[in-house]
C-alpha cells in the first residue's frame, strides 16, 4: 500500500506507473491519496483484489486507467462518476462478472473500452449515443446469445 499522501508535494504529476508490483490496494485507510492532477494512471499486473472509490474520487482530470491483470471480482459504478474526461479504459484479465454499465453515462468520451478474459454475461446498451467510442473489446467473457444484442447498439454511432 502506498503510504499516506505520498504524492502531496507533486502537484503536476500527469502519469503514475504502478504496474508489476504486489499491490493489493492502494491505501490501507479511507481517504484520497493520489494528486488531482493525473491523467494517466497505470495499475496493470499488481494483485488487487477491490478498487474503492476513494482512490480515485480527485481524479477529474483522469484521462486513462488500466487496472487489467488483477484480481478484481467486481467494480463500484460509483468509481467512473469522477471521471467526466476518461478516454481508456483497461480491466482486462481480472475476474469481473459485471459490465459498468455506469462508464456509459459517466464517461461521455470514452473512446476505447477493453473488458476481455472476464467473465461477463451482460453488457447493457448506452442510452445515449456514444459518439467516440472506437473499442469496446469483450473477448473471452461469459457472453451468450442475447446479452449483447447488436441491434441494442445500434444507435451508439
Amino acid at each position: 500500500a502506498l503510504v499516506d499522501k505520498p504524492f502531496h508535494d507533486s502537484p503536476h504529476l500527469e502519469q503514475l506507473d504502478l504496474a508489476w508490483n504486489r499491490l493489493t490496494t492502494l491505501h490501507d485507510g479511507d481517504g484520497q491519496v493520489l494528486p488531482s492532477s493525473l491523467r494517466t494512471l497505470i495499475l496493470g499486473s499488481n494483485r488487487l483484489n477491490n478498487f474503492k472509490v476513494d482512490w480515485v474520487s480527485n481524479l477529474t482530470a483522469l484521462r486513462s486507467l488500466f487496472i487489467d491483470s488483477n484480481e478484481l471480482t467486481t467494480l463500484d459504478p460509483r468509481i467512473f462518476q469522477s471521471m467526466p474526461e476518461l478516454h481508456d479504459f483497461d480491466a482486462r484479465l481480472n475476474k469481473l462478472t459485471e459490465f459498468p454499465s455506469t462508464i456509459w453515462k459517466s464517461c461521455p468520451n470514452i473512446a476505447d473500452i477493453t473488458m476481455t478474459h472476464n467473465k461477463i454475461m451482460v453488457v447493457p446498451a448506452p442510452q445515449e449515443p456514444m459518439l467516440h467510442l472506437r473499442v469496446l473489446a469483450l473477448r473471452s467473457n461469459d457472453l451468450q446469445n442475447g446479452s449483447l444484442a447488436v441491434k441494442n447498439f445500434s444507435h451508439i454511432f
